[in-house]
């Protein structure tokens, strides 16, 4: 398996490279000194090898500056999103004296780390501490999940900001544009998992109350295509069986049947909606079928 190491400064790199030496007969291990090329991009090299890796290993020193996490650009923030949004197992280890962080001293989106069980790596008992360390890795190790790509096409794309931060979180990657023709030279560029669409557009160039139904029948999709949902009003839900006629998987008229549908396409968990509720319980798992 290969394995990831994280680290900050220089009072943790001694423990960075010795766990990269006594891992390397059995795993893979990716270290930024000497696996980041001169000239490489080092976030498409790192976003590749967590990608690739079945386990971070997250080293936090007493020396470690939290407040740097804050950064736009700092490189550990960038692996732990990283890591996070790929599903990629994150184990803290806290080096010699240092201290589990706080939750207060964390961007929001990082709030996560301090819940994870850490493992401790001291001088004082260097050997033993590396070797429970190798032991543990593969019951801590699981595979990433990688991401989905989903190509959204709606006129309006700030109407659903809010559903694509709570998908997000499943590990999709968003792709928007606002008219079928931007969406069919999409299709025809790159390669998505599901496309979703609204029906009517009367904010782009398409001006027509059915561009989802015509872009559900275009050829890039009908041929080979892959699966499309219709995220509408009303006026979707009344016309499902046309729309499951043309080729659509499924239509959904709110934000949890959207979620159903899009677990159900993408083999994801089932992702709940954020707002309240108000009492109504839904079955986990249902679908809103076109």
């Amino acid at each position: 398996m290969q394995v990831f190491i994280s680290y900050q400064r220089a009072d943790t790199a001694y423990a960075a490279h010795l766990l990269r030496y006594a891992m390397q007969h059995e795993h893979r291990v990716f270290i930024d000194t000497g696996d980041i090329a001169v000239g490489d991009a080092f976030r498409d090299v790192i976003r590749g090898a967590v990608a690739s890796s079945e386990l971070v290993l997250a080293l936090v020193g007493a020396a470690f500056e939290p407040q740097r996490l804050h950064e736009p650009s700092d490189a550990v923030a960038f692996e732990w999103r990283q890591a996070r949004f790929l599903g990629c197992r994150v184990h803290p280890v806290l080096v010699d004296d240092a201290q589990m962080l706080l939750e207060r001293q964390l961007p929001p989106d990082l709030r996560w780390f301090p819940g994870q069980n850490a493992s401790r790596l001291s001088r004082q008992a260097l050997t033993a501490d590396v070797a429970a360390l190798l032991r543990a890795v593969p019951a801590l190790a699981a595979p990433p999940r990688g991401v989905r790509r989903v190509l959204w096409v709606d006129d309006k794309p700030a109407n659903n900001e809010r559903e694509r931060a709570e998908l997000r979180a499943s590990g999709i990657a968003f792709d928007n544009v606002v008219s079928t023709r931007e969406a069919i030279e999409q299709l025809r560029l790159t390669t998505y998992d599901l496309v979703i669409t609204d029906l009517g557009r009367g904010w782009s160039s398409d001006r027509s109350h059915v561009a989802g139904a015509d872009l559900i029948a275009d050829p890039v999709l009908s041929q080979g295509g892959p699966p499309v949902l219709v995220y509408a009003g009303r006026q979707a839900a009344d016309r499902r069986t046309e729309l499951r006629r043309l080729g659509a998987y499924g239509v959904a008229t709110d934000r949890q049947d959207l979620y159903d549908l899009v677990a159900e396409v993408l083999g994801l968990q089932a992702v709940e909606d954020g707002r309240d509720r108000r009492g109504v319980n839904r079955t986990p798992g249902r679908t809103a079928r076109a």
